[in-house]
């Protein structure tokens, strides 16, 4: 089983979840979702080859615009990924790459961005496919502009890492590195303490669960309102959440205890946003759909347990990623989710009621979106990311 999903997950294919297969060869677009308004801005984005993994935004160059981290993994059928790659933007659409100094063929992958050396500037984490996720400094006001790798040789996960996360968990002031992919029996969800110049103690905090064969998704979020952030993953047994106690100066599950949270098959995705502005972030997560199973859903946390919050939510499609963004200058939240059939939009009309605003059609497949003001109107822009490249779609509706 093992050795199968190692294969599955070296080729690009997640490896196939527990139970029942999910649906998705037979679904077909909801007739009732309309087209949404969308035309493409983007402009210096690649146009080819087969780009996956979650995305990340930061102004890199701290010039006002937000830039672009993506990762390409592969340019034809011959030849396999060239890695992640940065793309400045100019606050219009048009964006320029900058990879001087990032390894490339580490294969794909997902990014997460923080000041991890506090120096001032955004730094990038990068979890790549060959076992070793790497953190690179942003060196971009030196002459010519590049980035140098903290950790030449990678992280040592020993396990095949689908993505990455940065944010302090261990409450020491510096910020941590949060990494997960496929679990070999040791593991497979680990948390690397950071020392704030850019390097990452040896040995990791473990995260285990026996029931996880693997994971597709990290984040560090708050979700009990209390300041701190909590560790998020979406993965074969579903969603789980864990805190640190300080005291025992380890990880603690915060879901152990509720079988509801024991969705069938595995979770693809997930996006913290506080919807209801109580200082606690919601947490969606999305999958595939499976008879019995809903696709999209959105946990809250509340007394000490999670629990399922919102109506309206998408029921008909696999989900492969979910964003949330808005719209409009101080308008409401809007959830997008992205699957085969493209990218919806669901609109919160009031506090955990959703409605649906349209799908962008692309005939390409999917494989991640991203969520981010590109051009700096006060709204937010939806980044299409698959085959055949990357592009940003504004929608006008």
């Amino acid at each position: 089983m093992l050795a199968l999903a190692l294969a599955a997950l070296a080729s690009g294919v997640s490896p196939a979840p527990l139970g029942p297969q999910p649906e998705t060869s037979q679904e077909q677009p909801d007739a009732q979702s309309s087209a949404l308004q969308a035309r493409v801005i983007s402009r210096g984005l690649h146009a080819r080859g087969q780009w996956r993994g979650n995305p990340a935004f930061a102004d890199f160059n701290r010039d006002g615009h937000l830039d672009l981290v993506v990762s390409n993994r592969r340019w034809d059928r011959k030849t396999m990924g060239d890695g992640v790659f940065v793309y400045l933007g100019d606050g219009a659409g048009g964006f320029s790459e900058v990879i001087a100094g990032l390894d490339r063929r580490l294969g794909y992958g997902g990014s997460a961005i923080g000041d991890v050396d506090k120096d001032g500037f955004v730094d990038i984490a990068y979890s790549g496919h060959d076992q070793t996720p790497r953190v690179y400094l942003n060196q971009l006001a030196l002459d010519p502009p590049t980035w140098k790798c903290a950790t030449p040789d990678g992280i040592p996960t020993h396990t095949i890492v689908a993505d990455v996360a940065l944010g302090d968990f261990d409450r020491d002031g510096h910020l941590d590195l949060a990494t997960v992919g496929q679990f070999p029996r040791q593991g497979g969800l680990y948390v690397w303490r950071g020392e704030g110049t850019g390097k990452f103690a040896k040995e990791p905090i473990e995260v285990f669960d026996a029931e996880q064969h693997y994971g597709s998704r990290v984040e560090f979020a708050d979700v009990t309102g209390d300041g701190h952030v909590e560790l998020l993953v979406a993965a074969s047994a579903g969603f789980r959440a864990y805190g640190w106690d300080p005291a025992r100066k380890r990880a603690v599950g915060l879901c152990e205890d509720h079988p509801t949270l024991q969705i069938l098959g595995a979770e693809l995705s997930l996006a913290p946003f506080d919807f209801d502005g109580d200082g606690a972030n919601e947490i969606v997560v999305a999958g595939y759909k499976y008879a019995g199973h809903a696709p999209v859903q959105i946990y809250r946390r509340s007394e000490g347990a999670f629990a399922p919050w919102g109506e309206g939510l998408p029921a008909d499609e696999s989900v492969f990623d979910v964003k949330v963004g808005h719209l409009e200058k101080d308008g409401p939240p809007v959830l997008f989710v992205g699957g085969q059939n493209g990218i919806r939009a669901f609109a919160m009309a009031e506090p955990g009621r959703f409605r649906d605003l349209g799908r962008i059609d692309d005939s390409a497949k999917l494989f991640a979106i991203g969520v981010a003001d590109c051009n700096r109107d006060g709204r937010d822009e939806v980044v299409w990311i698959g085959e055949g490249g990357v592009r940003v779609y504004e929608i006008t509706r």
